[in-house]
């Protein structure tokens, strides 16, 4: 399986760009809730280094946090999540968090 988030998420900024200028904009603000809050966190840098000015760039998270409870057995359970998605989706695409990506893509 291979899924295409990232790219998708990258000509997603690119559209907003040529429509709309976003790197001329004054004021960007990239939010979500729950998985679009982890969402929101991961691409916010990238959105920063993209439109080349970092103080216009507003990120809102809105409940973007999960706990990473251990099972019975003493094993965290968010970190398997993490691991068990990059080994389904077959990363093939920069991470946007480089370091979440040295430690979970492999």
């Amino acid at each position: 399986m291979y899924f295409r988030g990232s790219v998708i998420t990258r000509s997603q900024f690119k559209w907003v760009d040529s429509t709309y200028g976003l790197k001329n904009a004054s004021k960007i603000i990239l939010t979500g809730m729950s998985a679009g809050g982890i969402a929101t966190n991961t691409w916010s840098n990238y959105l920063k280094d993209y439109v080349g000015d970092a103080n216009k760039v507003y990120s809102i998270s809105d409940s973007g946090l999960f706990e990473n409870f251990k099972t019975f057995q003493g094993e965290p359970v968010l970190e398997q999540i993490i691991k068990n998605s990059f080994a389904l989706v077959s990363v093939d695409e920069p991470f946007p968090l480089s370091d979440c990506y040295e430690v979970y893509g492999e």
